[in-house]
């Protein structure tokens, strides 16, 4: 039977508020953001950062992972969950 297959990519974010506080420097780590359906660059990556926990604080990237699932459906299945575009 044929099958449809599509991977499906994702990017998370590690990310750190900085905090100069008396001339010390420190860095609070932060939960986590996942961009579904993307690869981000560290450019994206702070503008997704800023725009989620504010643009008032100074952020820096820590990590960026990317992964990639597979997904698979038979033919069948696929037309009858399917939306017709036009």
């Amino acid at each position: 039977m044929k099958t449809i297959t599509r991977t499906v990519e994702s990017s998370i974010i590690y990310s750190s508020r900085i905090h100069v506080t008396d001339g010390q420097v420190t860095l609070e780590e932060l939960q986590p953001l996942t961009v579904n359906h993307e690869k981000v660059n560290e450019e994206k990556a702070l503008n997704v950062v800023r725009k989620f926990y504010g643009k008032k604080d100074a952020y820096a990237i820590t990590k960026i992972v990317y992964d990639e699932v597979k997904y698979s459906m038979n033919l069948t299945d696929f037309i009858a969950n399917a939306e017709i575009v036009e």
